[in-house]
């Protein structure tokens, strides 16, 4: 194929799991990997003649991917359109099915369901239809094992609608410690993606070891093509463009993503609806790109207007302008990505990376809460790749990558499960279990057969076996009750961000369980808590997730397969929700600050600082009451290291390391926000952060340790506390 030729290569369009987007530019490009190799041999005759016919065939193929993703089901007195386009979910997250029902019949309920398959999840949710009304769902599949295929269904009085199922594709879990960063732009036209697509190629292979001066382009371990060094990531693309009519109307469907593009018109464009459940993802560490600015002021204020950027304590106080000295830098070398010829080894094509041509005050950016927003002049669309690079960079992987701002990945095991352990609950007791079946075999079969012989009564057998058999089995039973309840044990460890300004909360937790009787009703999570599997190590080549199901009806119910009798479980969850609570700081009259906690839970201790920054403290605060705090001392201090060495206590992998913490530096990492989601997510109690240069308490903040659990959505109110760590950071 030559050059008018439509090409085969990693810049274009994607055809994978997430099986979305064709065209991504100028050029049709596609990644079939059959088509790819043919087009590597452009230089022999054969291939430009074949090549051609393929690019045919890769574009019906292409087509029938896209159209399988998003398609209409009639019949039945019902049509209903599902839209199940997105990007991201490689490391966990949730995959939303957009659905907009017409239902021709009278008013009827039916249930729209994804049923459960090899690495998938069952989840449904039933739904009321009225007559000749349309109405808007959003089915969330969690991404929590490796499944890549399901179907979805429509159920009426507990049986398929015939001719009402269609399947849909899902994304594969991505393994590599680079990941890709997942971006969804929302536009009425569709954008040029591959810059940006290269640039995160060429960073993940630097990242991998190899460099700024390029990588031999080959195939990666899902048959999709990626960098040639043995490590390639399991997909070279990872974008998609929406339509702004058919977006979800829930944060969790955002929760797989990383980045979120938008032009200000469509932003002002949106229904509140629309832009809360955006808004809500940043909040939880979001990166919202908001392009198509003007230099005039006007375009700023109205973007701090749409999302109210003003009524925020947690937001940034001004935009911080693009670093101009990173700009230079962030640019590859030429010649990055060179595709190889599978069969001779040799270069086949090599694609220039170019000079940067975004100028130097193209964006600005400015935090919300644990997210960040960034303003950008003009459409960054296609640009090219030294320019990605240089917005990814300013961006940081601490938040572009779906692993380091989650501290897990939802769908393979983690190293540190055992680490996060509930004292005192070790797992089944196989010793006394092996224990009492040897004492059981041993007296009825020896010792029951001698006994009855001496007697001369071997009839007696018939009773004295059954006899034995039921009184082991209570035996057995009474011990497992004793042992460890009927109840489910928990440890918790969480950090909750309070925004009073704008009366918003966010909190990130981690929750072990072990039931001693699974809760007959399951896990029953909120709507808007988002929820990540946390995975023991198993030899298992199926991978841990065996199977489950979520039923949207009422609420978000994780019923069967997820809490297992006697088996240790862990989740991570990220809770957004609405908070009016507050804590009252006023000025005191002989110096120090009056606190006064307007909170649901007592305060262990409270640091507080005033408007310029001056740090005061009080301890063991109740709720609802007043008290002085007085400026900090050393036992305030103190404080801090006993609740962070009690919660440690649990963790052996901490033994030794608890009499390092220091106090001062763990309260001011809480307060960076990201330190405190690592330290949720990863066990991490490391004074020293991300950076080593923490920063000081910003004014008019607070950081506190909660004297009990502040409602941590765990799926389960009844779960005994065994251990549990909860500390608050606030802006008043």
């Amino acid at each position: 194929m030559d050059a008018g030729g439509s090409q085969l290569d990693a810049g274009g369009s994607q055809l994978d799991a997430g099986g979305a987007q064709c065209v991504a530019g100028g050029s049709r490009r596609f990644t079939l990997r059959t088509f790819a190799i043919f087009a590597a041999l452009r230089r022999k005759a054969f291939a430009r003649a074949t090549g051609a016919l393929l690019a045919v065939l890769a574009a019906l193929v292409c087509g029938g991917e896209a159209a399988a993703q998003e398609f209409t089901l009639r019949g039945h007195d019902l049509e209903v359109q599902v839209n199940a386009n997105w990007a991201g979910n490689a490391f966990g997250g949730y995959w939303p099915v957009r659905v907009r029902a017409v239902n021709k019949r009278p008013a009827r309920t039916v249930t729209f369901r994804i049923p459960g398959s090899d690495g998938v999840p069952s989840v449904q949710q039933t739904v009321a239809l009225e007559q000749n009304a349309a109405a808007r769902y959003t089915l969330l599949v969690p991404m929590v094992g490796d499944g890549t295929h399901s179907e979805f269904q429509v159920i009426e009085n507990g049986r398929p609608l015939q001719g009402m199922s269609g399947g849909i594709s899902l994304p594969s879990p991505d393994a590599i410690e680079n990941p890709r960063p997942a971006l969804v732009i929302v536009s009425p036209t569709v954008k040029d993606c591959a810059p940006f697509e290269q640039a995160v190629t060429q960073i993940v292979a630097t990242a991998h070891g190899g460099g700024s001066g390029g990588g031999s382009y080959g195939y990666g371990p899902h048959g999709r093509h990626g960098y040639g060094y043995g490590y390639g990531p399991s997909r070279t693309e990872d974008h998609q463009v929406v339509q702004p009519g058919q977006l979800p109307d829930s944060w969790l469907a955002y929760s797989g993503l990383d980045i979120v593009a938008v032009p200000l018109d469509v932003l002002a464009g949106l229904s509140p609806d629309e832009r809360r459940p955006i808004l809500a993802w940043v909040r939880t560490g979001g990166t919202l790109l908001v392009y198509g600015l003007t230099p005039a002021a006007a375009d700023r204020a109205r973007l701090d207007a749409l999302l109210n950027l003003g009524g925020h304590g947690f937001a940034g106080g001004e935009w911080t302008a693009a670093d101009a000295s990173r700009q230079a830098a962030a640019a590859p070398a030429p010649a990055v990505e060179v595709l190889i010829d599978p069969f001779s080894g040799e270069a086949a094509e090599s694609i220039e990376f170019g000079a940067v041509t975004w100028t130097s005050d193209a964006f600005s950016q400015r935090s919300l809460m644990l997210g960040r927003v960034i303003a950008f002049r003009g459409d960054p669309f296609p640009g090219n790749p030294a320019d990605w690079a240089w917005l990814l960079q300013s961006i940081g992987k601490d938040d572009y990558s779906w692993t380091q701002r989650n501290g897990v990945h939802a769908r393979t095991p983690a190293g540190d499960f055992l680490a996060f352990s509930i004292p005192g609950v070790a797992g089944v007791p196989v010793y006394a279990f092996l224990l009492l079946i040897t004492v059981f075999t041993i007296v009825i079969g020896p010792v029951n057969y001698v006994f009855c012989r001496r007697k001369n009564r071997m009839s007696l057998l018939v009773v004295t076996i059954p006899a034995i058999a039921f009184a082991t089995s209570l035996a057995l039973f009474g011990y497992s009750a004793i042992a460890h309840g009927f109840g489910v044990d928990s440890r918790a460890r969480s950090v909750t961000f309070l925004d009073q300004p704008a009366r918003t909360a966010v909190t990130h937790g981690r929750v072990a369980y072990f039931a001693g009787m699974s809760p007959s009703g399951g896990l029953r999570f909120s709507p808007d808590t988002a929820v990540y599997t946390v995975w023991p190590e198993l030899n298992e080549p199926r991978g841990p997730f065996e199977g489950g199901m979520v039923d949207w009806t009422a609420t978000q119910a994780w019923t069967a397969g997820w809490l297992k009798s006697r088996t240790r479980t862990q989740f991570r969850t990220v809770t957004h929700r609405d908070a009016r609570e507050r804590i009252e700081v006023a000025p005191a009259s002989e110096g120090g600050l009056d606190v006064t906690n307007g909170l649901v839970w007592g305060l262990s201790l409270i640091i507080v600082t005033d408007a310029q920054g001056n740090p005061f403290a009080a301890q063991n605060v109740p709720r609802g009451a007043g008290k002085r705090a007085a400026a900090v001392r050393a036992d305030d201090w103190e404080k801090v290291r006993e609740a962070v060495d009690a919660d440690a206590a649990a963790d052996p992998r901490h033994g030794t390391f608890r009499s390092s913490v220091d106090p001062q530096t763990f309260v001011r990492n809480m307060l960076t926000g990201r330190d405190a989601v690592n330290f949720v997510g990863r066990l991490s109690t490391s004074p020293t952060g991300g950076d080593g240069d923490p920063r000081p308490l910003p004014p008019n903040s607070y950081f506190a340790i909660l004297a009990e659990n502040p409602g941590l959505d765990t799926g389960v109110p009844s779960a005994r506390e065994r251990v549990g760590l909860h500390l608050l950071v606030g802006r008043y």
